[in-house]
């Protein structure tokens, strides 16, 4: 095996993909299905890797599936992606029966046809892909069963743009509803999702520039793969950095997606609204309680001596937030008056001082509140006084 660049990427793609499965599948909520079909998905791209490195090097599997592109297993990666992305943005989502049918075009055309049925194959498009069937240099006999494999090839990839298009829609459906109750830790979650589909899409789309390639040009060459499977890597990748940054913008699922809820009978008195009203700002403006990056409801109402669904409430309808945008207004106000201050401070520790635990929760609750990044808001600043 050669020691170069692309052999190297390889093995790191690999060993991440390897890395996310187990930290994923022994996070606090294994039982999340939302993390089991990120699993799954992450597996099917270490299995496409496993293909392209056992090709690039020469080395022959026994077992013939591991050549994953031959039989057309990419119709597995859309329907994961699309049911990934409805666990993640729905906590009480449940598979159903009817869920197998996104699975019918992999189970016939990876594992039910090629176990069935003989000469699906030329001997070309076993040692050097599907499509060779319809190159210059082929000299065998091509009969439909070869052809319908070419079409496999190509429709599984138009099938997994179809699915990314489905879940983006149902993402920017859902994200629309629920812009005025997601918290920042939610958005990034969806953020992550919108990764996903962006990583995915453009696996697609360079998966036509190499269908392309081998039909308007006469050079083949069987590496010419890595048009598509280095972008994968680079999703790995990606997909690694933001669980390191954020695990929990990768890992679970949104619980607050849903209109708040009327309280119809909570049983909370005008009395005890103003009230707490009263201690609630208090508590804000004075105390500057959001300035604890732990600061939860539950925390926050025992101070303030009420149960946390009052509290909850009184945010909900009175200040017309969630809970964390409520908390998150305060922290990126006091920011703004920081950063404005130029006390020779980041923006960075700027975060950290009014309360975020992280770069991307700062970066993306300021944005949301006030339509612009930290750095741009400061940059802002200084062309003002300029």
């Amino acid at each position: 095996m050669p020691i170069d660049l692309i052999n190297i990427l390889l093995l790191l793609g690999m060993g991440q993909c390897i890395f996310l499965i187990i930290s994923i599948g022994l996070s606090k909520k294994p039982q999340c299905l939302a993390n089991w079909l990120l699993c799954i998905l992450l597996m099917a791209f270490l299995w496409y890797q496993i293909e392209f490195f056992l090709l690039r090097n020469t080395w022959d599997a026994d077992f013939p599936f591991i050549y994953s592109t031959r039989f057309g297993s990419w119709f597995l990666v859309g329907p994961l992606l699309l049911l990934y992305n409805r666990a993640t943005l729905t906590a009480d989502f449940a598979l159903q029966k009817k869920d197998i049918l996104h699975f019918l075009p992999f189970l016939i055309f990876t594992l039910l046809l090629p176990l069935t049925m003989e000469g699906l194959l030329t001997n070309r498009s076993l040692n050097y892909g599907m499509l060779t069937v319809l190159d210059q240099y082929n000299r065998e006999v091509i009969t439909w069963k070869h052809l319908l494999y070419v079409g496999v090839f190509v429709a599984q990839f138009i099938h997994l743009t179809l699915y990314i298009l489905m879940a983006h829609g149902e993402t920017k459906r859902i994200e629309k509803q629920a812009k005025q109750v997601l918290s920042s830790l939610q958005q990034a979650r969806i953020d992550t999702l919108r990764f996903l589909y962006v990583g995915s899409a453009v696996v697609a789309a360079l998966c036509s520039v190499f269908v392309l390639y081998l039909f308007l040009t006469t050079m083949w060459k069987r590496n010419m793969d890595y048009l598509y499977v280095l972008p994968m890597l680079l999703l790995v990748f990606g997909l690694a950095y933001r669980a390191m940054a954020s695990p929990q913008s990768v890992i679970g699922f949104l619980d607050d997606t849903k209109k708040a809820t009327k309280y119809a009978r909570s049983g909370l008195s005008d009395v005890t609204r103003k009230e707490s009203l009263i201690k609630l700002d208090k508590l804000m403006s004075a105390d500057r309680v959001y300035r604890d990056n732990e600061l939860r409801l539950a925390q926050l109402a025992s101070v303030m001596k009420i149960t946390s669904h009052h509290l909850s409430q009184i945010i909900n309808e009175e200040k017309k937030q969630n809970f964390f945008d409520f908390v998150n207004v305060y922290r990126v106000r006091e920011a703004e008056e920081l950063i404005s201050a130029e006390e020779g401070k980041t923006l960075l520790q700027i975060g950290y001082e009014v309360g975020f635990n992280n770069k991307n929760s700062f970066t993306s609750a300021f944005k949301k509140h006030t339509g612009m990044t930290p750095s741009t808001f400061k940059k802002s600043i200084k062309s003002q006084e300029n």
